[in-house]
């Protein structure tokens, strides 16, 4: 979804559902929620290969385990900038 698309449905809501709590469902995790918080990524996050789905890890936490080339060859997942929604 773009944030496009998020802002054309907010805007089309009545004034008074905008207090209501923005929930989160997720049907191939099986998982849902409220979403806790709305924020730009402040650094890229990597994805190592470990699992899939798997957590993701700051450069500077991958530098605790890995060498400069390692983390090199891994997947950049969200990018610093991005848009994210925290559970």
């Amino acid at each position: 979804m773009k944030l496009r698309q998020l802002k054309k449905f907010l805007d089309s809501l009545p004034e008074e559902k905008l207090n209501e709590e923005l929930f989160y469902n997720s049907t191939t995790h099986f998982v849902s929620g409220v979403v806790l918080k709305v924020k730009r990524q402040p650094h890229d996050l990597y994805y190592n290969g470990d699992d899939d789905p798997a957590e993701l890890y700051s450069k500077s936490a991958l530098q605790k385990r890995f060498d400069d080339d390692e983390i090199k060859s891994m997947t950049i997942e969200v990018p610093k900038g991005t848009i994210v929604l925290e559970f």
